[in-house]
């Protein structure tokens, strides 16, 4: 029977029951109690984030933004922004974080903020960080008429997240 060693991080019961179904060997875990250096730079260089949440009902939910390099960073000490033109609807991490009314209202966070997941993904050099962490703010804006023409009116907007980066992951 395998043996799963637990760092000061630990493992989930989930995990450790994985590696002892597929025999793995021994190993710490890899994830780290913040942004390292190496995941911010990965998540600086990816165009495509992946956030996921928990709705007010229990539900998980995920989405996809992408841009420019650069679009989602550090800008601190374990701290994410992201800035992306996003789909105000049907879009339920969206709406669970800062609402869809872009009218650049700042949503800060009371007590620890609501759980964000991420994983920040390089398709074209096979690279991907992985984030956990909890928003701190964020506000949903309108988007200036021609920023965005071959959109109808109202339905994409600009957001900007700040997250508590509590967990990072790059490989």
């Amino acid at each position: 029977m395998t043996t799963v060693v637990a760092t000061e991080f630990g493992w989930h019961e989930g995990e450790q029951e994985m590696h002892r179904l597929m025999g793995s060997a021994e190993r710490d875990n890899p994830t780290v109690p913040y942004l390292s250096p190496r995941a911010g730079l990965m998540l600086n260089k990816a165009p495509l984030l992946a956030l996921g949440t928990v709705d007010q009902e229990g539900r998980p939910w995920s989405t996809i933004w992408g841009g420019e390099e650069g679009f989602a960073r550090p800008i601190a000490q374990s701290i994410m922004g992201v800035r992306a033109l996003v789909d105000r609807l049907y879009n339920p991490v969206l709406e669970t974080l800062v609402g869809t009314n872009a009218d650049g209202q700042i949503i800060k966070a009371d007590g620890p903020g609501k759980m964000v997941s991420g994983l920040a993904i390089d398709l074209e050099n096979r690279m991907r960080v992985k984030l956990f962490g909890r928003m701190v703010l964020g506000t949903l804006n309108e988007l200036e008429e021609d920023s965005a023409p071959e959109q109808k009116d109202g339905e994409r907007a600009q957001v900007q997240l700040v997250v508590h980066i509590d967990e990072s992951l790059g490989t």
